[in-house]
């Protein structure tokens, strides 16, 4: 399984969420979801208290969405480079398997040549795009997938069909890191104006990679929605950001990131806290819970 701190499940939280939309609305429309890096198919985080806390990861996710989709028409393709990982996921995902369309085991920067030839542009297509780090995934391959399109129309009104995106940033490397490297991801555009710019209007480096990357992509997708995932320290660790260009998707996603960011903050970040709380009043292997009161706090003995 794949170990990671327990603000990734806000994260994950925020792509079921949207995925329950998708299929939500689908009205018989087919969807195709990608999961360009799978993984093994289980997340798993470590608590204060010394327990662990496991729960299906992106591609288990998409598949439990696209078998409850009502009208059916849904289906996934799944990518996973690392060998073990791959055998794993194929594992978890056999109870699923009427609706998995496909399963590649290669770099996510050469799967794309596989997967986006199956992607009808006017289709609902959905991307799911979770490097590991920065260094996993590049500016072009992101707008390979953004390229696939054709023009369709919503409520009488004329827009460009592409697929929704959801992208991990992980901005918080990038700033401690030479700019060959931020060379390597951007390739070619050139990322340094809009990122000095904000620089000297006093955002973040972490925030002004946001700027870079949105206007990279502007002439895909007008507008782009970023979602904080944050350490139970208060910091951001990344970035989740989103694309689309449907009219009802971009009424929607705003709604889902403000129940989302509801979730990270008391079903994730304030339960973790509590409980480190606890923790350091009680110990990890808690006798009593005399010196520890409903709010987390160490109580006064009298």
């Amino acid at each position: 399984m794949v170990k990671l701190g327990i603000a990734s499940k806000a994260k994950d939280w925020l792509l079921a969420a949207w995925l329950n939309v998708c299929v939500s609305v689908q009205k018989g429309r087919p969807i195709t979801l990608v999961d360009l890096y799978a993984g093994d198919g289980e997340v798993q985080a470590s608590l204060p208290d010394g327990t662990t806390e496991t729960w299906a990861g992106s591609s288990v996710r998409m598949a439990e969405a696209a078998a409850r989709a009502t009208h059916g028409g849904v289906h996934l393709f799944v990518n996973e480079a690392g060998k073990r990982n791959y055998k794993r996921l194929l594992e978890r995902l056999e109870p699923y398997k009427k609706v998995v369309a496909g399963s590649f085991n290669l770099d996510a920067r050469v799967a794309v040549d596989e997967i986006l030839p199956r992607l009808n542009p006017k289709h609902h297509n959905f991307v799911f795009i979770d490097p590991y780090s920065t260094a996993e995934i590049d500016l072009p391959t992101i707008r390979r997938v953004a390229s696939v399109s054709m023009l369709d129309s919503y409520r009488e009104k004329i827009f460009t069909r592409r697929p929704e995106i959801m992208f991990t940033f992980m901005t918080s490397g990038m700033p401690r890191v030479d700019e060959s490297y931020h060379d390597k991801f951007f390739k070619g555009f050139d990322w340094r104006a809009p990122f000095h710019l904000d620089r000297d209007a006093g955002y973040p480096a972490s925030y002004s990679f946001i700027t870079a990357l949105s206007t990279a992509m502007v002439d895909f997708y007008a507008n782009s929605w970023q979602f904080e995932v944050k350490s139970p320290k208060g910091s951001v660790i990344y970035y989740i950001l989103f694309w689309a260009t449907h009219p009802l998707a971009k009424e929607l996603f705003p709604k889902i990131q403000r129940y989302a960011y509801r979730h990270r903050d008391q079903d994730v970040l304030r339960k973790y806290v509590t409980l480190e709380r606890r923790v350091a009043a009680i110990g990890k292997r808690g006798k009593t819970l005399e010196a520890f009161d409903a709010n987390g706090r160490t109580t006064k003995s009298r």
